[in-house]
């Protein structure tokens, strides 16, 4: 099965100058297959996309770091050297919610569900983010937050997963999680 990657071709030609064939082909004939992800990036943004090198508008220019991720990241799961949701560190997932209330209300209230679930918060920086302790897995588990015109936005993202099969496991959890945040709200 071919992979097509999640960007379509325009976007990726009109940010970057190249179509993902082109970029795909360039990364191969490079010896990509065999570089750590680090190091195709650093290659990707050194040659084509860092502000001295490419010959896009300034404003993309600046992107330039973004873009060489982006197209390393997509080159890896075009060669089976990365899965959908994996990082180097294992398999994220993230649900999201907007929810049309003040942001104080939506983290006081995420609070009372990330405690029923007994995670325990290690960083909490008011109405922004809220970190919690690794769990016994070695999974870490950030919950973000911002204001929005219509209300508040959450972001919740579980990181490291050990297999690809716990993604969907944890999305349908904490999507059902974020359905009572939000019948608690309303």
């Amino acid at each position: 099965m071919m992979y097509t990657p999640k960007t379509s071709d325009e976007a990726v030609k009109k940010a970057t100058g190249k179509a993902w064939t082109e970029w795909f082909s360039i990364l191969d004939k490079a010896g990509a297959k065999k570089m750590p992800h680090i190091e195709i990036a650093q290659y990707v943004y050194d040659n084509y996309l860092g502000e001295k090198k490419t010959k896009l508008a300034p404003d993309v220019a600046k992107k330039g770091g973004w873009w060489s991720q982006m197209v390393t990241v997509e080159y890896e799961r075009s060669r089976g050297l990365r899965k959908v949701g994996e990082t180097a560190t294992g398999f994220n997932v993230s649900v999201h919610r907007t929810v049309g209330v003040p942001i104080s209300r939506l983290f006081g209230e995420w609070r009372k569900i990330a405690a029923k679930n007994k995670l325990v918060e290690s960083t909490v920086r008011p109405n922004k983010t809220i970190r919690y302790k690794r769990d016994s897995e070695g999974v870490l588990y950030v919950v973000m937050f911002a204001a929005k015109e219509s209300g508040s936005r959450v972001g919740f993202e579980v990181i490291g997963l050990k297999r690809q099969s716990d993604i969907e496991k944890m999305r349908v959890y904490w999507k059902k999680q974020m359905e009572k945040l939000e019948q608690q709200l309303t």
